[in-house]
């Protein structure tokens, strides 16, 4: 989404400067874009998103991509991430 002045980067990807985590589940909703204001920014540096505002995309552990609402519940959306959970989550 522009050059930096590490070079050309983009959001969410973690290519920036510096090192950062991403997190899902219960309290971690999907930003809609850069400026989403609902939510924190205590939050916002650490949470999946996309300039899409309909979805942000995910790679699966089947391999295949899908498209995940920035509306998906904040648990299932944890169920997702979490391989070791045991919970079967559908239609995914």
């Amino acid at each position: 989404m522009g050059e930096g002045s590490w070079g050309d980067s983009s959001f969410y990807n973690d290519d920036g400067s510096s090192a950062t985590i991403r997190q899902v589940g219960p309290g971690h909703p999907i930003l809609r874009n850069p400026d989403d204001i609902t939510v924190p920014d205590s939050l916002a540096r650490n949470v999946f998103g996309s300039v899409h505002a309909s979805a942000c995309h995910f790679v699966l552990g089947d391999a295949s991509v899908r498209a995940v609402s920035p509306s998906i519940n904040t648990t299932v959306l944890g169920y997702l991430a979490n391989i070791r959970d045991g919970n079967v989550v559908a239609p995914y």
